[in-house]
């Protein structure tokens, strides 16, 4: 169910190198500091790389042009969060962040992957949704993401950890990013 939650509606990723655009993409994305400032000081920087995601389906008329993701990882055998993960996408315009967002929020009311909250103060339109698995499990994986588009922008910032994960903490990650992309223009 995860991986339904990590993959864009619309889009397949392949490796490929930075395009013109994907500067912009790293320079919004979360950063180290920013994800130790927020969740703590036990945190690691993981894996960082561009894709060029391929568009399907409905947006197929507004494809990303780059996607950059970023990961950070929490301790073996941890008490708190196991991982996070920055993604940011690039379009030609905001028609195809609006056509993603648009399609991931209908696609969620018929799937219902997980628990979808509208947010407000985080770029121009914004969700969290939550993927929790079941709590009866013995040890259940909290997971939140936030997803939300601004300007030529979409962004999913995913937080997954072994205790309940405050969705002001995940909203805050969030803004760091917005804050970025709203300078960026």
């Amino acid at each position: 169910m995860l991986a339904l939650f990590l993959a864009p509606a619309v889009s397949f990723a392949a490796a490929s190198s930075a395009p013109a655009r994907a500067p912009n993409a790293k320079s919004v994305s979360l950063q180290l500091a920013d994800v130790r400032h927020v969740l703590g000081s036990g945190l690691t920087a993981g894996d960082a790389r561009y894709s060029k995601p391929q568009a399907m389906g409905a947006c197929t008329s507004t494809p990303p042009l780059t996607e950059y993701t970023a990961t950070f990882d929490g301790p073996l055998h941890t008490k708190g969060v196991l991982g996070v993960i920055s993604q940011v996408y690039t379009y030609k315009s905001a028609g195809g962040p609006v056509c993603n967002q648009k399609l991931e929020i209908s696609m969620n009311k018929i799937v219902a992957v997980g628990k979808m909250t509208m947010v407000h103060g985080v770029g121009e339109q914004a969700f969290l949704l939550d993927t929790t698995g079941p709590k009866s499990q013995r040890r259940p994986v909290y997971t939140l993401g936030l997803k939300f588009t601004r300007g030529s922008y979409r962004a999913i910032i995913i937080v997954q950890s072994n205790k309940t994960i405050k969705g002001a903490d995940v909203i805050r990650l969030g803004k760091i990013v917005d804050g970025r992309m709203k300078k960026t223009g």
